[in-house]
């Protein structure tokens, strides 16, 4: 589980408005945290035998090691497409009008 310490180093290298947050308000903001890193930690994946998109903001992540192939051992068939953004501003209107589209063409192809 992250610490405190290191939840307010992320938050202030990300330049995050939740860092300047109230010293009460951010004591939630980090336990907030802390339970979901416990619950992504604490889940399994079920393997999808079927196509996966991936839709990845694509300035997120740079030099994390996080990339979307790393899905491709929990499906069948792995499509990526990316969206210029962080991944808070994926569904800004902006990115909302780039997604729609590509969903809705494979929504169609999956119809038939």
């Amino acid at each position: 589980m992250r610490s405190r310490a290191e939840i307010m180093a992320f938050l202030k290298r990300r330049g995050a408005t939740l860092a300047q947050l109230p010293e009460a308000a951010l004591e939630g903001v980090i336990r907030s945290v802390q339970q979901v890193n416990r619950l992504v930690h604490g889940h399994h994946e079920q393997r999808l035998e079927g196509r996966l998109l991936h839709v990845r903001a694509e300035l997120d992540h740079g030099e994390s090691g996080v990339r979307p192939e790393l899905w491709q051992p929990l499906c069948a068939e792995l499509e990526l497409a990316g969206l210029p953004c962080l991944h808070g501003q994926m569904v800004s209107a902006a990115m909302v009008g780039r997604l729609a589209p590509l969903l809705q063409a494979r929504m169609r192809a999956a119809e038939g």
